[in-house]
């Protein structure tokens, strides 16, 4: 809710210094149905609904939780704790050599309920009187061992370190947008989400007079390289996804990929409604909605500039 509510303030930001007056916070006021934004543009209006996916939910509460579990057990002892993932040599068609794959894990709720069993077999564990140097369980998607290894025991219950270190990550956000098929990526995670966004119809009904977009904001991506959005293999498959998930029932007139935080850039637009090219076309530009997002040349690394 939070990074939500930070890209919407962001683009409310960045059309204000475009457009000054002329942009509107839009208050609910109870309607199931409403934008974010509303924009006073020429004769017509816009209006901006804007979505904040969160990505790999089950993985990111893994990986998050893990230590914390472990650093507030109720158990009377302190202790240094190290903790790595595996890949289960056991599992079918899995290649142990092969880093991880977070996408494997599974939803949100899934996840609680390992951690509550992971919790309770850690706190038994750690009950022990003479507690076995190392503690294995499988982790959510039964494909990799978690492994948590003593370091040393410490009669003070509250002198506790945790070191997490986890598998190679093999995996990235835009891998949706590029291994498979168009298809495959309209029913992954990334798919089903956007599917369920765009027919919740938050811009309303289509009208002659006002134009409805649906920004896509990127910045909960689980990914190294921020600025796929822009890069033109994205654009096509994203396209081609767009087009599937709204299979002609034109729930918006364009949707638009972004990254909302800090300088706000863009990917490229999807025209829905044809009727619209023309304006689409003129208040992106004024607005500095084609603002590409290009990597960042220092160190190797890559983010919005």
């Amino acid at each position: 809710e939070l990074e939500q509510a930070a890209a919407e303030l962001e683009t409310y930001m960045h059309l204000y210094e475009h457009f000054g007056g002329a942009v509107k916070a839009v208050e609910s006021a109870g309607d199931p149905v409403s934008p974010d934004i509303e924009v006073q543009f020429d004769q017509w209006k816009l209006k901006i609904e804007i979505y904040t996916p969160v990505d790999f939910m089950g993985f990111q509460l893994f990986k998050r939780y893990v230590p914390m579990v472990l650093k507030y057990l109720d158990v009377s002892c302190g202790y240094d704790l190290k903790i790595k993932t595996h890949p289960r040599p056991e599992t079918s068609g899995y290649d142990p050599a092969m880093p991880y794959h977070p996408y494997a894990f599974p939803e949100e709720n899934e996840t609680h309920k390992w951690l509550s069993e992971f919790s309770e077999r850690a706190r038994q564990w750690l009950s022990n009187e003479s507690p076995t140097k190392t503690l294995c369980m499988p982790t959510p998607n039964s494909k990799i061992d978690i492994i948590v290894e003593i370091v040393k025991l410490d009669n003070d219950h509250s002198n506790r370190q945790i070191v997490f270190t986890s598998a190679t990550q093999s995996t990235d956000t835009k891998l949706f947008f590029e291994v498979g098929t168009a298809q495959d990526t309209s029913t992954s995670q990334w798919g089903r989400k956007i599917k369920n966004k765009l027919k919740g119809k938050q811009c309303g009904e289509p009208t002659e007079q006002t134009l409805r977009m649906l920004l896509i904001n990127f910045a909960m991506a689980d990914t190294g390289w921020p600025h796929f959005i822009s890069d033109k293999k994205f654009e096509n498959r994203f396209r081609e996804v767009i087009h599937i998930l709204d299979g002609g029932k034109q729930f918006y007139d364009i949707t638009l990929p972004a990254q909302l935080r800090g300088k706000c850039c863009f990917g490229i637009p999807v025209l829905i409604n044809a009727h619209w090219k023309e304006k689409a076309e003129s208040f992106i530009s004024e607005a500095g909605f084609d603002r590409p997002c290009v990597p960042m040349p220092i160190f190797g690394l890559k983010t919005c500039l």
